[in-house]
């Protein structure tokens, strides 16, 4: 049986599917991957596949390859997981994506009957998505995090902040939302001073029930367009610096601030 490979077609479709699999892993797991960087490493990655396709004889080892060597290794350059469980987690999702994904055009080309030509189609809306997001995606990562300010006893620091509407904690002593603090950040500004602390309950995904260590601050200010919102006073749940999946802020606003 003769087989006619066209290198072109192959680069494109899985690029733009590739790049689609590390998009929606992103929202699913709420990375803060920049779509640039999405986009590089799902090139990097169909180009490394391709090479190894033309340069290998044996389908068995091309395979292996893949899905043991360049796919981990584009999850883990993209994403930069911080654990061993973060990263087969994201290796878990990314395929569970990839099933559904190549599952839905199999079914749609079998469907249609035209198998090249649905191709093409698909990598031409992947990549009108593609360039949709490339000028508009960044920009709304970015109205994401804001600068803040945080007050306590004449002391302030001042950072950045994710607001993550996923994050609808509630002190049910006060009423009040719960963000999310660094350990450093808050010991910036705490210094030496002893400060109360308390616990509150918590229900997540994974630990059914809980407790995390707060303290009441006087105030937190944050920076959103051209005015600046007052809480006052200001409770924040204390976590650890690998509980925050991006550098770029130290402090997880709650959904419900405003």
């Amino acid at each position: 049986m003769h087989y006619e490979f066209y290198i072109d077609a192959y680069i494109v479709t899985n690029f733009f599917f590739d790049y689609l699999t590390l998009f929606l892993i992103r929202e699913v797991r709420r990375k803060q991957t920049k779509t640039g960087r999405m986009a590089v490493m799902a090139l990097l990655g169909v180009l490394s596949a391709a090479a190894s396709m033309l340069l290998l004889k044996n389908a068995g080892i091309y395979k292996i390859l893949v899905h043991l060597l360049i796919n981990p290794l584009m999850f883990y350059f993209c994403f930069q997981q911080k654990s061993i469980r973060e990263f087969l987690t994201d290796y878990a999702a990314g395929y569970l994506i990839m099933l559904l994904l190549g599952g839905s055009v199999e079914w749609l080309c079998r469907l249609l009957g035209q198998r090249n030509l649905f191709g093409w189609v698909v990598g031409g809306i992947a990549g009108v998505v593609t360039i949709f997001l490339l000028l508009f995606q960044d920009r709304k990562e970015e109205e994401k995090i804001y600068d803040i300010r945080v007050c306590h006893k004449g002391k302030e620091v001042s950072t950045k902040g994710f607001f993550d509407t996923g994050n609808l904690l509630m002190d049910p002593y006060s009423n009040l939302p719960v963000s999310l603090i660094e350990k450093n950040t808050l010991e910036m500004l705490t210094g030496e001073e002893p400060v109360l602390y308390r616990y509150i309950p918590f229900v997540s995904l994974g630990e059914e029930h809980g407790m995390v260590q707060a303290v009441i601050l006087d105030s937190l200010y944050i920076k959103k367009e051209k005015k600046e919102i007052a809480i006052q006073p200001a409770v924040f749940a204390i976590v650890e610096e690998k509980f925050l999946k991006d550098s770029t802020y130290r402090i997880i606003l709650n959904g419900r601030l405003w």
